[in-house]
């Protein structure tokens, strides 16, 4: 179980830069959500502008969601299975070798698609992990074509029933400790959001697509709920504080 946030992107050979804000969730059961968002100009990555709340103008530059898996011939080897993905067909595959650093961080490096100009490229991607110091973590996804209202969603996004019978639509959430992302991809339209948990109260920090602005509820794992213009099951509960 991580929390994992980007400090830099080189495509080699170019020197490294970080265009996004990126945030990776990835639970116990293997589920992972990484959103990557681009914000008016470059960022900083420190864990401060992290907890910020983002300009109106910031866009999701790439979101994807679905297992992650160590290799089993290589330790150091991750294999990403998107279900979800904004950006191309799914199911998609990547794969990368994840070292870690003197100081603690984990350098990621591998091949993979540069949207920018539709190239396929090798990259190094640095990465700080955070502790969820008291282990809390939960994740749901949409059921089947089960929605709730209207075939359109908010700002016309597509969440009514039959929308997921498309190739690679549905939604996941992970919340872990103070951190909770989601994902919706639809034929319509996509929303995601982000929020952070600061004294006990959830705070969006991004949202686009007319994501709501309340976190789903914590309910146990079998349980049903309507959120988000959808209905979603728990599929992942480990309680904490």
């Amino acid at each position: 179980m991580t929390i994992s946030f980007r400090e830099s992107l080189r495509w080699l050979p170019s020197p490294a830069s970080e265009p996004t804000l990126t945030l990776v969730l990835t639970t116990p059961w293997s589920h992972y959500l990484d959103l990557r968002l681009l914000p008016p100009s470059p960022p900083s990555t420190s864990p401060t502008t992290f907890q910020t709340p983002l300009p109106p103008s910031t866009t999701l530059y790439w979101g994807h969601a679905g297992t992650a898996a160590p290799s089993a011939s290589n330790p150091l080897a991750t294999t990403w299975r998107h279900t979800l993905d904004t950006r191309q067909p799914v199911p998609a595959v990547e794969s990368g070798i994840n070292t870690v650093l003197p100081d603690g961080r984990v350098l990621e490096t591998g091949a993979m698609v540069d949207f920018d100009d539709g190239r396929c490229k090798e990259y190094e991607e640095v990465w700080r992990d955070e502790a969820a110091p008291r282990g809390a973590a939960w994740v749901a996804e949409t059921v089947g074509a089960e929605t709730v209202g209207a075939a359109e969603g908010p700002a016309g996004v597509g969440v009514g029933a039959g929308a997921e019978e498309a190739v690679g639509t549905g939604g996941m959430v992970v919340r872990i400790y103070d951190w909770c992302q989601a994902l919706v991809v639809t034929r319509s339209g996509t929303m995601a959001g982000r929020w952070v948990r600061r004294d006990g109260a959830w705070a969006p920090l991004f949202l686009c697509g007319g994501m709501t602005e309340e976190v789903p509820e914590w309910v146990p794992v079998g349980e049903r709920q309507e959120w988000a213009g959808a209905v979603w099951l728990t599929v992942g509960m480990r309680e904490g504080e």
